[in-house]
C-alpha cells in the first residue's frame, strides 16, 4: 500500500505468500471492530497483532492511510480522530506498507534500486534489507531494549532506520 491509497473496512492486504492477512474484524461477540493481522488459512481465525486493542470502533467507517513521511494513521472516520498511529518520526519520499510471509508489518522507502518489493522472497534480500527482516523477527526483543517507555498502546511496533 503506498501513502495514496487507504485501507477501508473490508478491504485486506495478505503476505505474497498468503499466511498473513491485514485488515479489520471483530472478534466473537465484540460489537467493536479491529484492526489486526491474522493467519488467513487457518480456518478460526486467528488473530496475532491488533493495533487499536485499546480502542475499539463500533462502526464500519474506519480508515487506515499512510502519510507522505511514512507514520500509519488509522482514523475513526465518523469523527476524523486518529485512534492508533505508528508515531514515525522520519520523513520519507515514497513509503510503502508490506505484510510479509512471517507476519512483519514494515513501512519502508521505495525506490527504484529497492531489492524489496511485492513479489520478492526472504532468500532474495541484500544489503540493509536483510538486516531489516532479520532485526524485525525479534522485534519484541528490541523494542524492550530501546524503548524503555514502551507501552501497550504501540506494543509490538517500533523504528528502526538502517543505512
Amino acid at each position: 500500500m503506498s501513502s495514496t491509497q487507504n485501507l477501508k473496512d473490508g478491504d485486506t492486504i495478505v503476505s505474497f505468500g498468503g499466511i498473513f492477512e491485514l485488515g479489520f474484524f471483530k472478534p466473537g461477540e465484540s460489537k467493536n471492530r479491529y484492526l489486526g493481522i491474522w493467519y488467513k488459512t487457518v480456518s478460526v481465525q486467528t488473530v496475532v497483532w491488533v493495533a487499536n486493542r485499546e480502542v475499539g470502533v463500533n462502526d464500519t467507517t474506519s480508515v487506515l492511510k499512510l502519510t507522505s513521511s511514512g507514520t500509519l494513521n488509522l482514523y475513526n472516520n465518523t469523527n476524523g480522530v486518529i485512534i492508533w498511529s505508528s508515531d514515525s518520526k522520519r520523513l520519507g519520499v515514497n513509503p510503502v506498507l508490506q505484510l510479509f510471509d512471517n507476519g512483519n508489518l514494515v513501512v519502508w522507502e521505495k525506490n527504484d534500486n529497492d531489492p524489496i518489493g511485492p513479489g520478492s522472497l526472504a532468500s532474495t534480500y541484500h544489503g540493509w534489507a536483510a538486516v531489516a527482516v532479520a532485526v524485525l523477527v525479534v522485534e519484541n526483543l528490541i523494542s524492550a531494549l530501546l524503548q524503555p517507555a514502551f507501552n501497550a498502546q504501540h506494543f509490538s511496533s517500533f523504528q528502526c532506520y538502517l543505512t
